[in-house]
């Protein structure tokens, strides 16, 4: 290891030192502490907005991220860059941040669609489901057949239309999918 690195590891050393024995003196109760290890730096800052507990209004706002993570879905973590990441948390939720920092976390979201543009877009979208034409209410069981297409409407064998956005809306195609394109 060179002169240059020894020197630069002996300073963090001493500064962790440093940490160790102030995190010691301190109440964390009274004073939380933050710590961040950024940059090659590192800073130590109080923290009076730092919780351990919540009010019913931000339960209330962290309960969908919560819920989420309780079904195996995927959350993620704002980077410093505004960038979004997959948390790889198997087993844990780091509460405490969540509480602290609520705008960091969110629920990945799924892939978007949009109603069609056009009657020869949604009808190339529609020969790759199957049972082919069928379309299911969102809400129930309720399973309808599309026996027109134009360019702007479906009309169901029941003689009822709806514009494409409407379907997009209330409808999914038979095997689950959105009725509409998905956009990348």
């Amino acid at each position: 290891m060179n002169e240059k690195i020894k020197n630069i590891l002996s300073v963090y050393v001493l500064r962790l030192q440093w940490l160790i024995y102030d995190l010691k003196t301190c109440s964390l109760d009274e004073d939380p502490i933050t710590l961040h290890l950024t940059g090659g730096d590192i800073t130590i800052s109080l923290n009076p907005k730092n919780k351990t507990t919540m009010d019913r209004e931000q339960a209330k706002e962290l309960l969908p991220i919560i819920q989420a993570f309780a079904e195996g879905k995927t959350i993620q973590s704002k980077r410093i860059n505004g960038t979004w990441i997959d948390l790889e948390m198997k087993t844990a939720l780091n509460i405490i941040s969540l509480i602290d920092q609520p705008q960091k976390y969110r629920i990945k979201p799924g892939p978007k669609y949009r109603s069609f543009a056009n009657a020869e877009e949604c009808w190339q979208e529609m020969k790759k489901h199957e049972p082919f034409g069928w379309v299911k209410y969102k809400t129930d069981d309720v399973y309808s057949f599309i026996c027109k297409v134009e360019e702007d409407r479906c009309y169901f064998a029941v003689n009822v239309y709806w514009a494409f956005d409407t379907i997009l809306e209330k409808y999914t195609f038979a095997d689950g999918t959105p009725f509409g394109i998905k956009e990348e």
